[in-house]
């Protein structure tokens, strides 16, 4: 009998658990309340530190970065110096320079006033001899033109009324010319070919003579220079 009902007791399965995960758990705090308060203050200490490392680490970089600019400022600085210093040596090596142009600048105007009246005679060295017959030669040639000083006493004593009234308003200068011609119509046929030369005009015959053996007649003349023979190769161009 007790065996039968042991062999029923083992023949019965047990009844299934299942785990509710929703059902709530009772849990009781049973720290004391300083124990918390402590935990929580650790904590706050922990978030002040992090602050406290934060500001240092961007005072570190605001630091960090002003020293960099101070530094690239300094640098320009120091360019900016040296720049200016080799400028000021380099200003003071032309400071003659100003003086220097002065002082060619004036020799440039006295030579422009000294040769005012430059009058390129090679030319008409040539000029005087083509206009010259073939039986008309030359012996002596003599050119003169005043410097400007001499050119303004002249024109100021033509305003006085001393002045040659024959001579032309253009006149710079004479040339003063003796020759020998085979006859005196050749003298009078090389005077008036030299209406023919630029520059020159009114030309007089001072004197002619037959020579003694009756050869050929020796003659003087003068003709005046005129402004149109003026070179200006002098002259100061207009700036």
């Amino acid at each position: 009998m007790t065996a039968t009902a042991s062999e029923e007791v083992e023949g019965v399965e047990a009844p299934a658990v299942s785990r509710v995960e929703w059902a709530p758990v009772a849990r009781v705090n049973l720290l004391p309340k300083e124990i918390g308060e402590r935990r929580r203050f650790r904590r706050v200490q922990q978030g002040l530190a992090l602050v406290v490392v934060l500001t240092v680490c961007g005072a570190g970089a605001a630091v960090w970065w002003s020293q960099r600019e101070v530094s690239d400022a300094q640098a320009e600085l120091d360019t900016v110096q040296a720049r200016t210093a080799d400028l000021q040596r380099r200003r003071n090596d032309f400071a003659d320079v100003p003086r220097v142009t002065a002082q060619v600048r004036a020799a440039e105007d006295a030579r422009a006033t000294a040769m005012t009246n430059d009058v390129p005679w090679y030319r008409y060295m040539t000029d005087l001899e083509a206009a010259a017959p073939d039986d008309v030669s030359f012996t002596a040639f003599t050119f003169t033109v005043p410097g400007a000083a001499a050119a303004a006493q002249a024109t100021t004593g033509a305003q006085s009324g001393n002045a040659n009234l024959l001579a032309p308003a253009d006149g710079v200068g004479a040339i003063t010319l003796d020759g020998i011609s085979g006859e005196y119509p050749d003298v009078a046929r090389w005077m008036l070919g030299l209406d023919d030369v630029a520059g020159l005009d009114v030309s007089t015959l001072a004197n002619a003579q037959t020579k003694e053996d009756g050869s050929a007649v020796i003659f003087s003349s003068g003709i005046t220079v005129t402004d149109e023979a003026l070179s200006h190769r002098y002259d100061r161009k207009a700036s």
